[in-house]
């Protein structure tokens, strides 16, 4: 039996002999092709053989197949004795082609409809909660995905488990089928579930990734909460200056027959009034523009990045809490990654993925170097600002007694907590300096109403 192979990047089509049939794996895509007897005359007693060619799209419902195209061999590829094998070759490819179009605009869509409905934080937390819960209580990962589908609302969540028990019906692996997904799913996230995979303490891990999402959910919503009364008092401070400047000083400035008598502060107010509603358009695409060169700027120029994650360093009050938050996500996703069996030198490259800030990056990869190159962990870290004295001796003490991933956990619940106190502590200190910076704005405006005012009733009087 002859066997042709087309391999185009993930699309891979085996053609067996001229009797036999295709195969093509791809994912949610099947693919056959088969001989079938016409109703032409026969020759030499022998059915004329036709070929044909269909593609499958498999129903996740149901579990099989929808025929969604059917395609006949052209007449000069009809089976005969002296059949030229090339085109069917040539032919196969070009089928491979359309359907691998039709494979990149499934998968678009699909990942358009799971962005545009991404699970929150709470709904992954829930997610990977009721997966431990279930396995705990003796079911399968393809059977809770099953009963957690029934209850699940998310549109994005409900794509992602249709697929997740489509590729476990195929015999993949939990840990492939997240790897799938993961512009949702995180590399340790997955990383952890591949390593309990093997060692076979998966309901264990599930719900540790359950506790790290709850607890990053905690430090969003703090921060939330803390940062709502200085936004809100700003935006409403805006708008209170917008309206003075454009619309109240050049109606009150207005009675005065000329602008040489009027105060300084008034005259320095009334420019400023005038420049905004002339360029308020202008200013307000200037601004906007301003946002968006920064973070272009932040993501693709590299020295200015570095320069803004030194500036997060080193700032007074947020460079604390900038440091306290890196070292918490440290101790925590090191100490998970450890605890869950992932090797150190993976698990150190995972972090250096995970982290944004150039500065830790690239001290986590260098501490990766380090390991491979022989050192211990608090060898590496040593002489480093970026992190606590008594962090880099803990984990010494962790190498020495052979428990760092416990010692890891346990100091990330220190920072934990030192994390949210130093929130706490921060938007203390910016409320009052927010509710002064615009006190002052708002009362030389009012100044500069009023006082002009005064001499007008003092001149009457």
């Amino acid at each position: 039996m002859r066997m042709i192979v087309i391999q185009r990047q993930n699309l891979i089509i085996r053609a067996y002999g001229l009797h036999g049939g295709i195969e093509k794996y791809a994912p949610q895509w099947e693919i056959s092709i088969g001989d079938r007897e016409s109703h032409s005359p026969k020759r030499n007693d022998q059915p004329r053989k036709r070929w044909c060619i269909q593609s499958h799209q498999r129903d996740n419902n149901t579990g099989g197949s929808i025929q969604i195209r059917q395609n006949k061999i052209p007449r000069q590829l009809h089976y005969h004795e002296t059949i030229n094998l090339l085109s069917i070759i040539y032919y196969l490819s070009y089928m491979s082609e359309i359907i691998e179009q039709k494979i990149i605009k499934a998968d678009f869509f699909q990942k358009l409809i799971i962005k545009l409905n991404a699970p929150s934080l709470a709904v992954k937390t829930n997610f990977f909660r009721l997966l431990a819960l279930a396995e705990n209580a003796g079911l399968g990962i393809r059977e809770a995905l099953i009963s957690i589908k029934r209850s699940e609302t998310n549109k994005g969540l409900l794509i992602i488990i249709d697929d997740l028990i489509n590729q476990l019906t195929q015999g993949l692996p939990f840990s492939q089928a997240l790897a799938n997904h993961d512009y949702i799913f995180k590399p340790d996230e997955i990383a952890l579930i591949q390593a309990a995979e093997t060692i076979g303490n998966l309901p264990k891990v599930l719900g540790e990734i359950a506790d790290e999402l709850e607890n990053t959910q905690r430090i969003n919503q703090k921060i939330k909460k803390a940062a709502t009364y200085p936004v809100i008092l700003l935006i409403f401070a805006v708008i209170a200056v917008v309206i003075l400047l454009i619309y109240v000083m050049p109606t009150v400035v207005g009675l005065f027959p000329t602008q040489e008598s009027l105060p300084s502060i008034t005259k320095f107010m009334l420019g400023i009034s005038g420049f905004l509603k002339i360029y308020r358009f202008l200013l307000t695409a200037g601004i906007i523009g301003l946002v968006l060169l920064y973070k272009f700027s932040y993501r693709f120029v590299l020295p200015f990045k570095i320069v803004i994650d030194k500036i997060m360093i080193k700032l007074p009050a947020i460079g604390g809490v900038t440091k306290t938050f890196h070292m918490y996500r440290f101790s925590n996703l090191l100490g998970q990654l450890y605890g869950g069996g992932v090797s150190p030198v993976l698990a150190l490259q995972l972090l250096g993925n995970i982290f944004n800030n150039f500065h830790y990056k690239k001290k986590v990869l260098e501490i990766k170097e380090d390991l491979e190159a022989g050192f211990t962990f608090a060898e590496s870290m040593q002489g480093s600002d970026l992190f606590d004295q008594i962090l880099i001796q803990i984990i010494h003490v962790g190498e020495e007694t052979g428990n760092i991933s416990e010692v890891l956990k346990k100091m990330s619940y220190f920072y934990r907590d030192l994390l949210q106190t130093k929130i706490d502590i921060l938007m203390s200190f910016l409320e009052p300096f927010m509710m002064a910076g615009i006190a002052v704005i708002i009362g030389m405006i009012v100044a500069s109403i009023f006082l002009p005012m005064a001499d007008l009733v003092n001149v009457i009087q």
